[in-house]
């Protein structure tokens, strides 16, 4: 979901960006394969005195990686807001708060349950960022597999196919015009 957040914010699908599907490709991949080995080091760590991951050293790691990450997502999406349309910069200020919810919530919500009692952190931590998660991902289902805001100002709303509508209502745009016919 972390690199799916960053490419919005760069602008792919929004605005006319210059990014190989090969890239994407290459992003998600590097982001699966770094996830892997930090589940791998957390869970290879066998401390009794830890209360939940994040109090590992691999843990710590995943949470400056995910505020690394959200560096990366505010830069994307203000150089993509600098460019963008009204629409679309509307679109990516309710985008830019649940992104920030998503990567901001995890190193939050551990900085806050350390001081609470050591017995109490583990529930409490799993049971927010379970909550956290659902609340993100129902966003980002509503966001992705309606035809809501997103739909409106990305590309998925241009399509040549029949019943497609233009990306625009510009004549330019139009199946019939002809640009040796200019007025």
């Amino acid at each position: 979901m972390s690199t799916l957040l960053l490419l919005i914010g760069y602008g792919y699908t929004l605005l006319p960006v210059d990014i190989a599907p090969e890239k994407v490709l290459l992003i998600f991949g590097v982001a699966a394969v770094v996830h892997a080995i930090l589940v791998l080091l957390i869970k290879g760590e066998d401390d009794a005195d830890k209360f939940h991951d994040y109090e590992s050293f691999a843990g710590k790691i995943l949470l400056a990686l995910r505020l690394m990450l959200f560096v990366g997502f505010l830069w994307a999406l203000h150089g993509t807001m600098e460019d963008a349309p009204f629409r679309v910069r509307r679109f990516l200020t309710k985008f830019g708060l649940i992104g920030t919810v998503y990567f901001i919530g995890p190193p939050f919500l551990v900085l806050v349950v350390s001081f609470i009692a050591p017995y109490w952190r583990p529930p409490i931590l799993t049971s927010c960022l379970i909550l956290m998660q659902i609340g993100t991902a129902w966003w980002l289902n509503r966001l992705f597999l309606s035809r809501g805001e997103f739909f409106e100002v990305s590309e998925l709303n241009s399509s040549s196919l029949p019943g497609g509508t233009p990306r625009s209502n510009t004549p330019r745009n139009s199946p019939r015009y002809d640009r040796d016919k200019r007025d």
